[in-house]
């Protein structure tokens, strides 16, 4: 007997988090040039939301908002020291090295554009029928 989560329609956003969360493991294994642990949690994540796995669920969740909270001391360090910063997509790295210098607006965008990111994450995680399949998973 298959479970209801698994006849009920997956939402376009869910997916579209969960292929993110893959990429964004990927893309930090490539970036950095080895596995990291987090990395990998995020592809494994990636693939437990498309599994409805509600831990997994509550492990994007608890990382996003860590992010975000994160993410507002970081912006504030970026804009009164643009000139340590560095960009290794997905990654914003501080290095006290010499690099050329990214412009504030950028670096502005950039940072609205993560936060933008988070928020959506967030917010179509907590969907009453995003919940509902992960809870319907469990049952």
């Amino acid at each position: 007997m298959q479970s209801a989560a698994i006849t009920m329609k997956r939402p376009t956003a869910l997916t579209a988090v969960a292929v993110l969360i893959v990429v964004m493991g990927i893309a930090g294994m490539v970036s950095g040039g080895n596995v990291g642990f987090w990395n990998v949690l995020n592809v494994v994540a990636g693939i437990g939301l498309l599994r409805y796995s509600n831990g997994w669920r509550r492990y994007v969740l608890f990382t996003t908002w860590f992010s975000l909270v994160m993410l507002v001391p970081c912006c504030v360090f970026a804009m009164l020291h643009p000139e340590q910063i560095v960009v290794k997509f997905p990654a914003i790295l501080i290095d006290q090295r010499d690099h050329a210098v990214i412009p504030r607006l950028w670096l502005a965008v950039m940072l609205t554009g993560y936060t933008a990111l988070f928020v959506w994450v967030v917010r179509t995680l907590m969907r009453h029928d995003v919940r509902h399949l992960f809870q319907l998973q469990r049952a």
